[in-house]
């Protein structure tokens, strides 16, 4: 959600789309990167932290594609 709302704000200011959705879908591949790292092992902070990016990545290239 926040990954939306600042991109929705970004993209009426400055007019531009593209380049929220690279970066938007760069962050969410890094997320998935990540995600693949997580085992039974990993701790609760850091499966938070790997959906947080994750989140951010898709939340923020949905908004613009809308």
């Amino acid at each position: 959600m926040v990954a939306g709302i600042g991109t929705g704000i970004l993209i009426s200011k400055t007019g531009r789309y593209r380049p929220y959705i690279w970066v938007s879908l760069a962050i969410y591949t890094a997320g998935m990167a990540l995600l693949s790292l997580w085992d039974e092992k990993s701790s609760l902070s850091v499966q938070l932290g790997f959906l947080f990016v994750v989140g951010l990545g898709l939340g923020g290239s949905m908004q613009s594609v809308v």
